[in-house]
């Protein structure tokens, strides 16, 4: 996966100088994460850094630190808004680490431990990373996205929410597109079709053959969302999803006659009305004017959800 972590293990590993950018504190009203979220070489920016006009000085920042000696720890602020919050505006502390050698061995634990399901707490602020395991939490692979930051600790454990994603065409990359850097994790199951994304979310995570649907334990709240080609593979799904009986919701892309199809379908079958009648179908109130109305509508309604 294309994320900040995986790019750390890469540069570390290639000795290409990094910097690694841990937003530790934000305006209440930023819908951004708190921890790391990006890895920043000569070549690239890998992960989100979403800082309106604070970016490109953010970056100027990066530039400066990527010549600084290995293990360099800066922290600063950069103003968001000076017309909001006062005098001073909005601000947000960003740290800059330089990653060194030592970080090596930190960021190949929490690569470990995170795909194993189990939580992590990362201390920021010391000489070098260090990494803690905790508890499994479930049996899905964690995301590479902190749930916050506390004391100069990142914290990564499962969110409240997860979607899981179940189908690879074009639709289905634009969700997942829309969901990154919100407050849930994005499991994808592309059943078959490898996933082409330019950037992989930070809060996404790739199932592969780790999850059967209708088998697998989930985690608990999950909200399933079947988006295949296949119609028939559609409604099957969503049949094996409801004698699961482990989602919380079930949402499927449609029309009215897919849905009116999927209800004599699943009537055929045995399934109770009641059943079927949670199954969300259209998503997104069938607002499918254009892809980028569909998977906009379709974002929204999940994140209602939460």
């Amino acid at each position: 996966m294309d994320t900040w972590l995986t790019a750390a293990h890469t540069a570390l590993a290639e000795h290409e100088p990094a910097v690694l950018v841990s937003i530790i504190e934000h305006p209440p009203l930023l819908p951004v994460p708190l921890g790391p979220v990006c890895l920043v070489t000569r070549q690239r920016v890998v992960g989100a850094l979403h800082l309106g006009a604070a970016r490109a000085p953010a970056l100027d920042a990066c530039a400066q630190a990527l010549t600084a000696a290995p293990g360099t720890l800066q922290t600063l602020a950069f103003t968001l808004n000076p017309w909001a919050g006062g005098p001073t505006g909005h601000s947000v502390q960003v740290q800059l680490r330089t990653l060194a050698a030592a970080d090596a061995d930190a960021i190949a634990n929490a690569l470990q431990v995170l795909v194993g399901g189990c939580e992590l707490t990362m201390t920021l602020d010391a000489a070098a990373l260090a990494v803690t395991p905790g508890a499994r939490l479930d049996a899905l692979p964690l995301s590479h996205q902190a749930a916050g930051v506390d004391a100069g600790t990142a914290r990564f454990s499962a969110p409240d929410d997860t979607v899981l994603v179940l189908g690879a065409g074009v639709l289905a990359h634009r969700v997942v597109e829309c969901l990154a850097d919100t407050p849930v994790r994005v499991a994808w199951a592309s059943l078959g079709d490898a996933p082409s994304l330019a950037a992989w979310p930070a809060n996404a995570v790739a199932l592969g053959g780790q999850v059967v649907p209708g088998h697998s334990a989930l985690p608990q709240p999950c909200h399933a969302l079947v988006m295949t080609h296949d119609h028939d593979l559609d409604i099957d799904l969503c049949h094996r999803l409801l004698s699961q009986g482990q989602v919380t919701s079930i949402g499927m892309v449609g029309s009215q006659s897919k849905r009116a199809h999927l209800e004599r379908t699943l009537a055929a079958r045995g399934v109770a009305a009641e059943a079927v009648a949670h199954i969300r179908c259209p998503l997104g109130g069938g607002n499918h004017r254009n892809l980028e109305h569909a998977s906009v509508a379709i974002a929204a309604e999940l994140l209602d959800l939460r």
